[in-house]
């Protein structure tokens, strides 16, 4: 067994790609190609950050370093061939598929000023609610 993922990975596969396999996250950070961009992200992203704007621009950059189709490709790799795609393979690479856009690159919904920023839930040009 390689290094140990860092913290970021462990809790970004678990909360963002819903992994909850360690083992599952552990063997993506050993075959995953780590530039030392992507090393230095998840470091940062580590730290606490000033604002919630800067976190948010943090985990948007550290996205960045993250290839989807690399990441599809090395959960791929840990398939031997000619043997049946665990669930949690099947899952995450489901998971990862519903996060692209038409292009394959990752969706981010834009961050809003105001009252309504935390719910990124609504509908992108739809109005928020307002509270009164």
């Amino acid at each position: 067994m390689g290094l140990k993922a860092p913290r970021f990975w462990d809790f970004m596969f678990q909360s963002l790609f819903r992994v909850q396999s360690q083992r599952l996250r552990q063997k993506m950070w050993e075959n995953y190609p780590k530039s030392s961009q992507l090393r230095w992200q998840l470091r940062l992203c580590e730290e606490r950050a000033p604002s919630e704007l800067a976190m948010y621009e943090r985990v948007r950059t550290l996205c960045g370093y993250l290839d989807p189709q690399t990441l599809l490709r090395v959960a791929d790799g840990l398939v031997p061939l000619g043997r049946a795609r665990p669930r949690e393979i099947i899952a995450f690479e489901e998971v990862v598929l519903g996060l692209l856009d038409a292009s394959g690159h990752f969706k981010w919904l834009p961050l809003t000023e105001g009252k309504d920023k935390h719910d990124q839930r609504r509908t992108v040009g739809t109005p928020a609610q307002s509270q009164a």
